[in-house]
C-alpha cells in the first residue's frame, strides 16, 4: 500500500510485481489503462 505515490512508482511497481489488479482512486485509472492492468476505481 502506499500513502504518497507517483504515476512512475506505480508503473514500476505493477511491472516489477506483475500485479494484475490495480486497487487505487479514480486519479489513477490512467496509470492502470497505460500498462494494461484491471483497475478497481475507490473514491
Amino acid at each position: 500500500m502506499f500513502e504518497d505515490c507517483n504515476p512512475r512508482t506505480l508503473l514500476d511497481t505493477i511491472a516489477q510485481q506483475k500485479a494484475d489488479l490495480l486497487i487505487a482512486a479514480s486519479l489513477n485509472m490512467y496509470t492502470a489503462h497505460k500498462v494494461r492492468v484491471l483497475f478497481l476505481g475507490i473514491n
